[in-house]
């Protein structure tokens, strides 16, 4: 798996992510979305964005994912995630 083009895939599709509004992703709590991506060099890698309340119900809801290429890594995917609050901010980062 070549790291640099597995972490520009998926720092992109979890910005995609990251753009949604809170109550859109408030709507996906409990949602699984798993997706197929092709990339430039011919590798096909799977994507995984779950979406859960980060400590009750109603509050932040953290966005984890994870990616890998079906082979070896499958068992120790890259992974990410991060936290939007009902303000819109995202916690432990700075504003923007």
């Amino acid at each position: 798996m070549n790291k640099r083009e597995v972490s520009a895939i998926f720092n992109k599709k979890l910005n995609e992510y990251r753009s949604l509004s809170y109550h859109e992703m408030a709507a996906k709590v409990g949602d699984v979305d798993d997706i197929e991506i092709s990339s430039e060099s011919g590798t096909s890698y799977g994507i995984e964005i779950n979406f859960v309340w980060d400590s009750r119900p109603g509050g932040a809801v953290r966005v984890m994912g994870c990616i890998d290429d079906g082979g070896i890594r499958a068992f120790f995917p890259m992974g990410d995630d991060f936290v939007k609050a009902s303000d819109g901010t995202f916690a432990g980062e700075p504003a923007e």
